[in-house]
């Protein structure tokens, strides 16, 4: 759940929250998320060049990766987890970028 931002995890089993993330500030009133197919990364932006990228299990601070050109319209993990695609308004290509820690 995501809100004005603050993204919030739940557990699916007790239904209790068991993680707070903040990405943005309180004013961002939209963001991208995505799950690695693993779960063992979540990646956000608030639609800037900057992308946080948090392992869920470490507990760690998030790691910054920065798009190269515009605002990013979208965003997905590759199916191995290792790389963030992004895709801006307007650009015709896509960009991927290594998750730190991945092999």
């Amino acid at each position: 759940f995501w809100s004005g931002g603050e993204i919030r995890i739940y557990s699916l089993a007790s239904r209790e929250r068991v993680r707070t993330l903040y990405i943005g500030d309180k004013q961002t009133h939209s963001a991208l998320l995505a799950f690695s197919p693993d779960g063992r990364h979540l990646a956000a932006t608030d639609g800037s060049r900057v992308i946080q990228v948090w392992a869920m299990r470490e507990g760690s601070a998030p790691v910054a990766l920065t798009a190269p050109r515009i605002p990013i319209q979208s965003l997905w993990f590759t199916p191995d987890g290792q790389n963030v695609v992004v895709s801006g308004r307007g650009d015709r290509y896509l960009r991927r970028l290594p998750v730190p820690g991945s092999p």
